[in-house]
Order: C-alpha cells, then structure tokens, then sequence
C-alpha cells in the first residue's frame, strides 16, 4: 500500500488518490452492470492522470485497489480488467489472486467465481449501501 506523503509512479500521493478513487468509481459501475472492460480501455477512461495500460502504474492501480477491497471484506473490482484479446485478466491476475487455486482450469473457474462475486456484491444491497464511494 502506499504511504500517506512521496509519490506513486511518479505521481503525488495525493494525485494517486483521487486515481484511485476514479478508478473505483469507473469499476464499481461496470460490476453493476455486470461488464468487464479491457486495460486499454480503463487506461482511456483515467481523466485524472494518463497511465499506459501496459505500465506498472497501472499494475500498482489494480493492486492498490485490490488491497483496498481486501481489507474492506469487499470482492475485488480489479478482477473486471481483463485482456482486450482473451476477454480474461492478464497474468498478473493469475499470479497473484488465483495462483492457490491449482490448474490453470481451477484458476479459471476462480476468475469465473470472482467475477460472479464481484458483480453481485455491486448489484445487491451491500454495494447499494456503499455507494460509488468505494473506499
């Protein structure tokens, strides 16, 4: 996780924030309407910074905002990106998320789960409650 003062690849903490905070809006919206959406295309969406979505800015995004979920007991919004090509998450996804999960089948039926978990939370009344506010 980040800390309060410095910088985030090359961002003000505090710049990284409110990226974090759009990012989330943009995801939480997605997971009501039960879409995915490619990293090309979150990294488009991204107004309050420009990060390429093969960069590890947007890698430390997912991450941070997976740590975020995680320790507000909520499913992770960044299991919504996913390769433009494959319609799946990238790599990355697999390694840190599903790699306890066994064969790259059980880690699909994983990624399957998550998904379904995440779109329901966002679409029932624990995400309603939330709000866009996601953190």
């Amino acid at each position: 996780m980040m800390a309060d003062s410095g910088s985030r690849y090359g961002l003000p903490a505090r710049r990284w924030q409110v990226l974090l905070d759009e990012a989330a809006g943009l995801l939480v919206e997605l997971a009501r309407r039960g879409q995915t959406i490619s990293y090309s295309q979150l990294s488009y969406q991204l107004k309050s910074a420009r990060i390429h979505h093969f960069s590890y800015a947007m890698v430390g995004l997912l991450d941070d905002l997976s740590v975020r979920d995680a320790q507000s007991g909520r499913p992770l919004l960044a299991t919504l990106v996913v390769r433009q090509s494959s319609g799946r998450p990238g790599p990355g996804y697999f390694r840190k998320t599903a790699a306890q999960h066994g064969t790259p089948a059980q880690q699909e039926r994983f990624w399957q789960e998550q998904l379904a978990a995440v779109c329901a939370y966002w679409q029932g009344a624990a995400g309603k409650r939330v709000g866009s506010n996601s953190n």
